[in-house]
């Protein structure tokens, strides 16, 4: 990997009680993989070993160059209105990202050491021996040639974003803030497939999300606070995954992802904060809820079809503790732990309703020293 950023950070102090900042970031990576992976299986029985228990293995390879630009520019001012202290923020960002996504070509020249399969067996490179051991010439059974392959995917976006926030004190303990962002993006993918079959996805849309929030500060240790929030998730893919929809990429045609709307996210908290033991230990419990709509769902083989345009909803609902800080001069730690209840609302598939997520934890712990 090489990874070369660049970073420009600006500030000035007008007359009139602005500050302004500015913030330019340009950066560019070059990633590159080759990794074997090894898993278990077991010998055909027309194998001279027999049908014994054995671990093959397989291939895992890619590489990816990414440029990217960001832009900020912030006006930060604290006015006096109507009598209360506010706390103002008025921005604007640039961003631009490009990724090259492609494949490396992998030949293996070593000699086949085992049969695996059905019939009469598939050639294979198997770590075992039929005796269970390693095979003695395991750091050169593959004899691999490595070639670096054309891109399978062009992956860009653009984004220009607008936002503001206002924070006003209410009273000596409780205090309120606001907030507002739109986001206007055109999004690029041209997908190509190992036959040379180019598709290329693009569209644009402007998102619209917000933030608002209330906290009350029992004391000079600790606070209350009620927060709600919304995020939008384009749909665009993970760059790296180009058209495999079972990890998140594009599928379908371009026509209909164009149809598809931004999958949106609503955020309710209520919480407390504690500084404690003269501020050595942050503790900290929330209740939360977080709904998820226009939910794009998989219908059928998830790795070959797009499914049905934002059908889904679903929502999770839970409680959370955390405590974090020096225990000693020499010792620090940290603890969370979670409670969840998750739930499908709406599906296409309407047996889904009321079933809990796939692979979903509802009840976790962590704790670090």
């Amino acid at each position: 990997s090489t990874v070369n950023i660049g970073t420009v950070r600006a500030e000035y102090d007008s007359d009139g009680g602005w500050r302004i900042q500015n913030a330019l970031r340009r950066g560019s990576t070059e990633n590159g993989y080759v990794l074997t992976g090894a898993r278990g299986g077991t010998r055909n029985p027309n194998d001279p070993a027999g049908a014994v228990p054995t671990i093959t293995l397989s291939t895992h390879q890619g590489w990816q160059e990414v440029d990217y630009l960001v832009d900020q520019l912030n006006l930060l001012k604290d006015a006096d209105i109507g009598g209360r202290a506010h706390r103002l923020v008025l921005g604007a960002e640039y961003s631009r990202l490009e990724v090259l996504n492609g494949n490396y070509t992998v030949s293996n020249h070593g000699a086949r050491n085992c049969r695996t399969g059905s019939g009469t067996g598939t050639p294979n490179f198997c770590m075992l021996d039929g005796n269970g051991a390693l095979v003695p010439n395991l750091s050169s059974l593959l004899q691999r040639d490595i070639v670096r392959g054309a891109w399978d995917s062009d992956y860009f976006v653009e984004t220009w974003s607008l936002y503001a926030m206002d924070s006003v004190d209410l009273s000596e303990r409780l205090s309120a803030s606001v907030g507002v962002r739109w986001d206007d993006f055109d999004y690029r993918n041209s997908l190509r497939s190992g036959a040379g079959v180019l598709t290329r996805f693009e569209y644009g849309d402007s998102l619209w999300n917000g933030n608002a929030g209330l906290v009350y500060r029992i004391n000079d240790a600790g606070n209350v606070y009620l927060s709600w929030a919304s995020a939008s998730d384009i749909n665009g893919g993970e760059s790296d995954v180009g058209g495999s929809c079972g990890y998140g990429g594009l599928c379908g045609t371009p026509e209909q992802v164009v149809l598809s709307q931004p999958e949106r996210v609503e955020n309710i908290e209520l919480g407390t904060k504690w500084n404690l033991f003269d501020q050595k230990l942050l503790a900290t419990a929330a209740l939360f809820q977080i709904t998820k709509d226009d939910v794009m769902e998989s219908v059928g083989d998830a790795y070959s079809q797009l499914g049905t345009l934002n059908t889904g909803k679903n929502r999770v609902r839970g409680v959370e503790f955390g405590a974090v800080g020096n225990l000693t001069d020499k010792l620090s730690g940290q603890f969370s732990a979670s409670i969840m209840d998750a739930e499908v609302l709406e599906a296409f598939t309407t047996n889904q309703i009321g079933k809990t997520l796939s692979n979903f934890a509802d009840r976790s712990a962590h704790v670090q020293l």
